[in-house]
């Protein structure tokens, strides 16, 4: 018998999608969901770079999946150099995968990146007052923060120095691949944005 989390959505798989939309929403608020920390992949001179993100927000409509990062980070001139990104979501204990892949844009000062800025506690900020960028190769295990910095203690206005490191990649979704790792046996299903809606269908896993 099948026992997958999706089986109930087999036969409508525009009932599938939206579930999965709602799983990657509760992801950007939830820090116990499994969608919170997926895997961001981008390419760097023909070759894969992958790291773990934090999902911050989706947008369904827009079909954007946002992340908050260092604007010196080498993931930002990956973007800069091919700006496309994939996401992989996954799930152990319910056994699936999601990857998500569509083309990335860099906010840095506009709107979007004002708003994520104001609605980032200080302790989230903190990263951004780095005074090594990202990658830096150091002497030993140091701790890239200032050293007068307090993160139980750090107000907004000691952060605001960093909004000059602080940017947002944003996805705007064409691809969706559904990886159903169902003990009875697994099941795919893949959709592409046409333009207007989503086209999907079955495909081998």
């Amino acid at each position: 018998m099948s026992t997958g989390p999706w089986t109930a959505w087999r036969d409508r798989p525009d009932l599938l999608l939206q579930k999965l939309w709602d799983e990657l929403a509760r992801g950007a608020y939830d820090a116990t969901a499994a969608c919170h920390w997926p895997t961001l992949a981008t390419v760097e001179d023909g070759e894969p770079r992958a790291r773990t993100v934090v999902l911050r927000e989706v947008n369904r409509e827009a079909r954007l999946l946002i992340c908050q990062v260092d604007n010196r980070s080498p993931k930002v001139a990956q973007i800069e150099q091919q700006p496309i990104a994939e996401w992989v979501f996954h799930d152990l204990a319910a056994r699936w995968q999601l990857r998500a892949r569509g083309a990335t844009r860099i906010h840095r000062d506009d709107d979007l990146a004002d708003r994520r800025w104001a609605e980032t506690p200080a302790p989230g900020r903190a990263m951004y007052l780095a005074p090594h960028a990202p990658g830096t190769p150091l002497p030993g295990p140091e701790v890239n923060l200032p050293d007068n910095i307090d993160l139980r203690t750090l107000t907004l206005a000691e952060t605001e120095a960093g909004r000059a490191n602080f940017c947002v990649l944003a996805t705007t979704v064409t691809d969706f691949d559904l990886y159903d790792l169902d003990p009875a046996g697994h099941v795919r299903h893949r959709w592409t944005w046409n333009g207007q809606g989503w086209d999907g269908c079955w495909i081998a896993s």
